[in-house]
């Protein structure tokens, strides 16, 4: 079951990663604006939790990292 987490997690990460490249890419060869604007705007803001949880300590599931995250995903 672990190993069935894992590949989805990593599926998960690689798919809004390159969800919120190509967007960034369609956006700036100038094809159909709004449409890629609103695949960056679905996709950016999971890319830019996943980063910010690689990138600081690491976090523990624990009840005060969820209400965190609850207020994250409220804004």
């Amino acid at each position: 079951m672990n190993l069935l987490k894992s590949i989805f997690i990593s599926g998960f990460m690689m798919l809004i990663a390159a969800l919120t490249f190509t967007a960034l890419l369609m956006i700036l060869q100038g094809g159909n604006t709004l449409g890629w604007l609103g695949v960056l705007l679905n996709s950016a803001p999971f890319m830019l939790l996943l980063g910010w949880l690689m990138i600081t300590r690491s976090v523990a599931p624990n009840p005060r990292f969820f209400s965190m995250y609850c207020e994250i995903i409220r804004l």
